[in-house]
């Protein structure tokens, strides 16, 4: 799908920072459903509000699977890292029915990147906010 077919961008407001744990993927795209699996079985106590956040690094993409952090040093536990969902203004896209869309996804932010108000410094971040919803976030400098 090209990503002149994704017209529904919207702007979201962040109000707090969102603390995560999170597992780095051990390869981009190969590893991420193994370090979601591991996600999952390291984050029962969880409220189910799981993330995925990626940024460039030299050697191409670093992709964590994250989870919102339920007690204060749950990070620490199990070889888990921390980090920190900024609050702000962030252009969104949505995906419906996402699992057979994964395709789409780096259209998506291909597309919320091309954006010229968009923080160069902040994560990419995708939102699982059911088995259904995907929203599709980049930070704005607004």
């Amino acid at each position: 799908m090209s990503p002149e077919k994704f017209v529904n961008m919207e702007k979201y407001e962040l109000k707090n920072d969102i603390r995560v744990v999170c597992i780095a993927a051990s390869s981009f795209p190969d590893g991420i459903q193994e370090a979601f699996d591991a996600l999952k079985k390291r984050t029962r106590d969880s409220d189910g509000t799981l993330y995925g956040i990626s940024q460039p690094d030299r050697n191409g993409v670093v992709q964590y699977k994250a989870a919102k952090e339920v007690k204060e040093g749950e990070a620490g536990q199990d070889g888990m890292e921390t980090l920190i969902i900024p609050k702000g203004i962030y252009l969104t896209e949505t995906i419906m029915g996402w699992k057979k869309r994964t395709g789409e996804i780096p259209d998506v932010f291909q597309t919320l990147l091309s954006n010229e108000n968009i923080d160069k410094k902040s994560f990419c971040v995708e939102w699982y906010k059911s088995e259904e919803q995907l929203v599709c976030m980049v930070r704005t400098n607004s």
